[in-house]
């Protein structure tokens, strides 16, 4: 963006012939530019709607990543409690019952009466269950702006790709 800028005003200084002067991003055929107020004012409204622009696909693309890292370091959370849930039922029977922790390192599924299981499988179906809760609301929220997002890229990349046809 600085390298287009920064040639579109060189190119500008150096000549007064209005053919020689570019655009960064594009021609503008609607208003007259071949004089000197009226291209140095298309070139800032120019740069700065890229700017805006870039800005705003910038700041949707980060905040769908950031929410797509949290909804996966929640099922990350989720999947460490599953792996160690005997151990951690183990560990919560003894302290409701007021037993002595002893080391063992092989906790015994059958040694834990129902109750404290049932309420840590609940608790894991219900975490889970508020995992998928989560992603489908922002699932709900950001899929028209995504749709957005992706149909104005796919614009962008397309009027690209015909002014590079055109050199």
């Amino acid at each position: 963006m600085v390298f287009g800028v920064t040639v579109a005003i060189i190119k500008r200084v150096r000549t007064s012939d209005p053919h020689d002067w570019e655009f960064p991003y594009g021609p503008i055929t609607i208003i007259n530019v071949t004089y000197s107020p009226n291209f140095e004012i298309i070139l800032a409204w120019q740069v700065s709607n890229m700017a805006l622009y870039a800005g705003y696909f910038c700041a949707t693309d980060l905040t769908t990543a950031a929410i797509l890292a949290h909804i996966s370091y929640q099922f990350k959370m989720l999947q460490h409690y599953i792996r160690n849930v005997v151990k951690l039922t183990y560990k919560k029977m003894l302290k409701e019952s007021n037993m002595i922790e002893n080391e063992v390192t092989n906790f015994d599924a059958s040694l834990i009466p129902w109750q404290y299981l049932k309420s840590s499988l609940t608790r894991i179906v219900e975490y889970h269950l508020a995992i998928i809760n989560i992603a489908q609301q922002l699932e709900d929220v950001f899929s028209g702006l995504l749709l957005i997002v992706f149909v104005s890229t796919l614009a962008m990349v397309a009027l690209m790709i015909y002014r590079v046809s055109l050199v």
